[in-house]
């Protein structure tokens, strides 16, 4: 069973985390910046870097709008 889901966002610069499923919904959201440290559900021991999954900025893809 999937314990979190993490959404990439290049554009923003960010990586968004849903966690706590429940009945077909998630019940946790946050939201976390290049700064950062987000652990691997499942394992506790394992931590990763915004900064490390995040394209540099300058490879960063325009805005749109």
């Amino acid at each position: 069973r999937v314990q979190a889901l993490w959404i990439i966002d290049l554009q923003n610069d960010t990586v968004t985390v849903y966690a706590d499923p429940a009945d077909g919904a998630w019940r946790t959201m946050t939201t976390h910046g290049r700064e950062a440290t987000l652990v691997v559900p499942g394992f506790p021991d394992v931590s990763v870097q915004v900064a490390d999954i995040l394209p540099p900025a300058s490879l960063r893809p325009p805005r749109e709008g």
